[in-house]
């Protein structure tokens, strides 16, 4: 687990190290020998990284130890200086971690967009964060000039930031027949949940909603009832979700411990595969009552079905009062299956 604090001046030569071994190992794959070294001793300068440290809001991610492993930073206007991961830590989240950071410190400033220069192998990275290439230069490294690139992003309202209406707007209800790879698309994601979670914090991993049930007319979101054990660190796990692209949606009104993930929720859109991760600790769901007695009653499906297909018509912008007019029918149903399988 990977935790983000502010730097200090005490870093620097802990900064320094990572700084130097990640250039001469990670970009060597893009650059020469002779240019990662000129570039490499650019972090020789103590004066520069004090230079640097008052200009910019330094940014380290630690693990467990504590061992420093990443730094970035960025100034009030938005321009990213640097970002940088160790390179026995590549590919495990920590960039993203660090980027968010950033993202949300130049969002507190007031910034419209931001900025960097952006090597060769850094490139993939920024642009999966939406930024743009604007212009490709040589920059001078400390001898030599290297390719890099000018590159930025214009910060759009987050979805945090939007009203319902506007939510709404962006994504409506959609229903589509079922899809086979849905199956997949749930057994795909629980694998990785497990993984990125951990088995021992982890009771059960359930496929819910109307994506689990054949022939069934549903919204393309796969449902998944993740319960966990009560022992589980609820701020590690936020942490993990979020670092794996999920939103953190708190549920005041939903059981403990309140918490449902959203994932391929964009700016413009739905990017599917879309995910919904309801939290729970363990128990008897009514969720599970009501798959199970679709999936043996066929005949309640496709009323189920036809009643989605007419509320669609009428809340197709209101996902709210679409959910609220599936209320009465989901209860009911749920209580027969409470009747009937007395699980």
């Amino acid at each position: 687990m990977f935790t983000i604090r502010s730097a200090t001046l005490s870093d620097i030569p802990e900064l320094k190290k990572l700084y130097t071994d990640t250039v001469m190992s990670v970009n060597l794959k893009d650059y020469s020998i002779e240019e990662v070294e000129d570039w490499a001793s650019c972090g020789d300068d103590r004066m520069q990284w004090h230079r640097l440290f008052s200009e910019q809001h330094f940014f380290v991610a630690e693990s467990e130890r504590p061992e420093i492993v990443g730094f970035a930073s960025i100034n009030d206007s938005g321009y990213i200086h640097s970002l940088f991961v160790h390179k026995d830590f590549q590919h495990q989240g920590i960039a993203t971690l660090l980027y968010n950071t950033l993202e949300r410190h130049a969002r507190e400033k007031g910034a419209e967009r931001v900025s960097s220069e952006v090597s060769i192998t850094a490139r993939p990275f920024f642009e999966r964060q939406g930024f743009i290439v604007d212009e490709e230069q040589k920059r001078r490294a400390n001898q030599l000039y290297l390719i890099n690139y000018k590159m930025s992003k214009k910060l759009n309202k987050l979805l945090t930031e939007m009203s319902n209406k506007e939510l709404w707007q962006l994504f409506p209800i959609i229903l589509t027949e079922h899809q086979t790879h849905w199956k997949d698309d749930f057994l795909n994601e629980a694998k990785l949940l497990k993984n990125k979670i951990g088995h021992e914090n982890i009771e059960k991993i359930s496929h819910i909603g109307s994506t689990a049930i054949p022939d069934l007319l549903a919204k393309p979101t796969i449902d998944i009832l993740l319960e966990i054990k009560k022992e589980t660190d609820l701020h590690n796990l936020i942490l993990v979700m979020e670092t794996n692209g999920y939103i953190c949606s708190p549920q005041p009104h939903k059981p403990k411990p309140h918490l449902m993930f959203l994932k391929g929720y964009t700016t413009k859109g739905f990017f599917p595969p879309v995910f919904h991760v309801h939290i729970r600790y363990p128990g008897k769901w009514d969720e599970i009552y009501f798959r199970d007695y679709l999936l043996k009653h066929p005949e309640i499906a496709k009323e189920y079905g036809s009643l989605k297909l007419k509320l669609k018509e009428e809340f197709e912008h209101n996902r709210d009062g679409y959910t609220n007019a599936k209320t009465e029918f989901i209860q009911r149903i749920t209580q027969f299956a409470k009747n009937e399988f007395k699980l």
